[in-house]
């Protein structure tokens, strides 16, 4: 059953955290879209040819790199820059964490906990307010996007491959999502939930970092999220990546799932 109460509370929580995200996405969306048209293609092309920048973005993007894909990897780089991960990461890590680490940091999860809620409503509004927060940020990133190949005056992608592309950045920000709140229900400081997020996206980027140099690192590449965003792909063959997104789903309701029931029968110590 949904509670007013407990939904007003999770948005008041996460409005001004998503409100400086969705506004810092904005403008690096502005900044990497207006300056990408502007690369020489011939010049890109050269790069291209590097054996490591073609390793190095071949970890970026999810895919093998080959030297007759040229200027075609730049319409996947706004989707993939360091930068933009770090900002959507960012926001879903700090939202993630807020309960209950973040609440027994402050002091109020005895004041939360004693409302004449179950512990279930409570997880699964924030778990819901948190994952739609999501949609705010990247719509956002969207709009940059937009902005700033208009101001390059350059072509815009079609609105089917536009679709594809946010559907497929909102399944990793979901799968992260449930894992973020999933390790804050097991924890008792925000900090350690917020570090432990963070090694698992770092490691999810390492491990396909280190599967391009390194043959036998391929193994484990299954195990990284960023394995199952390849927005390369998508571009190029304007096809859904329903397995991908399946998996990214999977991951976010199942860890979502977990979190609950960990939540709902754990003794949480304040003291």
């Amino acid at each position: 059953m949904i509670n007013q109460g407990l939904i007003q509370k999770s948005i008041r929580d996460c409005a001004l955290v998503t409100l400086g995200f969705a506004v810092l996405l904005l403008v690096v969306e502005i900044l990497i879209s207006f300056v990408i048209p502007e690369m020489n293609s011939e010049i890109f092309n050269m790069m291209v040819k590097l054996p490591f920048v073609r390793k190095m973005m071949g970890a970026l993007l999810g895919v093998p790199i080959t030297e007759n894909m040229g200027t075609g990897l730049l319409l996947a780089i706004p989707w993939v820059h360091p930068v933009v991960l770090m900002i959507v990461f960012g926001h879903q890590v700090t939202l993630a964490s807020q309960l209950p680490s973040g609440e027994i940091d402050r002091g109020t999860i005895d004041l939360l906990l004693g409302l004449p809620v179950k512990r279930v409503q409570v997880f699964f509004t924030h778990f819901i307010i948190c994952s739609a927060s999501g949609l705010i940020v990247l719509s956002c990133g969207v709009v940059g996007h937009l902005i700033g190949l208009s101001l390059a005056k350059a072509d815009p992608p079609p609105p089917k491959i536009l679709m594809i592309a946010f559907t497929n950045a909102y399944a990793i920000y979901f799968s992260i999502c449930g894992l973020g709140i999933l390790i804050s229900s097991l924890s008792e400081r925000r900090g350690r939930a917020i570090g432990a997020v963070m090694t698992l996206v770092v490691s999810s980027f390492m491990i396909n970092f280190i599967a391009e140099y390194w043959e036998p690192a391929a193994i484990v590449k299954p195990f990284s999220l960023l394995t199952y965003y390849r927005p390369l792909i998508t571009l190029q063959s304007e096809t859904f990546p329903l397995g991908d997104i399946t998996v990214l789903a999977s991951i976010g309701i199942v860890s979502g799932l977990v979190g609950a029931w960990v939540f709902n029968r754990r003794d949480i110590q304040t003291t």
